[in-house]
């Protein structure tokens, strides 16, 4: 197996072949299919001296979430740090159609925007499903949330805000307000609605892996993306990141997570964000591949380049094609079915 760097593919609206990702700078992504299109973990307001510094920036929101097309129906947060949600709402801004699920947490926090009406507690509704709007969908998403808990930013086991919000907030949140509580993996399955030999494509969000004792998507589901935190690996339960990866065994693995945030972007250096202090992107990627080798599914591991929509050549996407249901005769066998 070899290390292969190459440009990335640009983004094709409205490609009903291929899931699209986005890497819009740490945990946020847009996934889409056809025209039905989600975004993960809202937060591009990067580059403050201090995190108490943070504040959403509407000129940074504007500009890489204002130009996503189609425009996102839905969000998903994984946790309440500010660099998961602090821009939410000015996605939502964007999108007065779309809905955001995240924690009991999320929502009392972005009550203080008036939005309570628009997120929902998927602690209360674990699962749903989402149609493309129109009057013949082509697309469909279900969605499963699994419940975990933000992993330890030390060995000792303390979480930097790591308390939860019980009531809703009356006034507009600050920076101590974005606490983790309550944390969540997703389990995103696009199918196609206009062809029956499509099967469905599962991504896997793996932004809490914590611990073992966390539930992970049944066995028989083929994980065909897996999208997962790459620093924390010391203060993970287990051997991370090959533990998970051997489990859900998933065909394209995605890093995400690994810019510094805190960093302002430089457009003029390529790629324009540094690297986390706490990524090891060298020994994360050893480790998965040394996990990934064992299964056959594996096709490959993608380090993404940061996208930008605002500019052609910049609005890059990680392809991921819809496979198809063989004939019985052509049927593989079936894998492990321990999870």
């Amino acid at each position: 197996m070899e290390l292969e760097i190459k440009r990335a593919p640009v983004h094709t609206l409205g490609d009903a072949s291929a899931l699209q990702i986005r890497w819009l700078g740490t945990a946020c992504y847009a996934l889409e299919l056809g025209g039905l299109s989600v975004l993960l973990d809202p937060f591009v307001s990067n580059g403050f001296v201090y995190p108490w510094n943070m504040e959403s920036r509407k000129d940074e929101v504007e500009r890489l979430l204002a130009p996503l097309e189609p425009r996102p129906q839905a969000v998903f947060v994984s946790e309440g740090h500010t660099d998961h949600v602090l821009d939410a709402h000015r996605a939502l801004a964007l999108w007065p159609e779309a809905t955001l699920w995240g924690s009991r947490t999320v929502k009392n926090v972005l009550a203080g925007h008036g939005l309570q009406e628009r997120v929902r507690d998927v602690a209360k509704e674990p699962t749903g499903e989402l149609f493309e709007p129109g009057e013949k969908p082509g697309v469909a998403l279900r969605f499963q949330a699994f419940e975990s808990k933000h992993t330890p930013h030390f060995k000792s086991g303390w979480t930097f805000l790591g308390g939860t919000v019980d009531e809703p907030l009356d006034d507009e949140p600050g920076f101590w307000d974005y606490v983790a509580g309550e944390a969540y993996n997703y389990l995103l399955e696009f199918r196609s609605l206009s062809d029956p030999k499509a099967l469905p494509l599962n991504v896997f969000v793996l932004n809490a892996p914590h611990s073992r004792k966390f539930p992970l998507p049944s066995a028989d589901t083929p994980i065909d993306v897996l999208l997962i935190l790459t620093p924390s690996t010391e203060t993970v339960e287990g051997d991370y990141p090959a533990e998970w990866i051997e489990r859900l065994q998933p065909r394209v693995i995605v890093l995400s997570h690994f810019d510094d945030f805190m960093s302002p972007r430089d457009y003029d250096q390529e790629p324009p964000s540094e690297v986390l202090y706490e990524a090891d992107i060298t020994g994360f990627l050893l480790d998965a591949q040394r996990a990934a080798l064992r299964y056959e599914r594996f096709e490959r591991i993608v380090v993404p380049a940061l996208a930008d929509p605002s500019h052609r050549s910049g609005n890059t996407v990680v392809r991921v094609p819809l496979t198809y249901r063989l004939e019985a005769s052509e049927a593989a066998p079936e894998g492990p079915k321990s999870r």
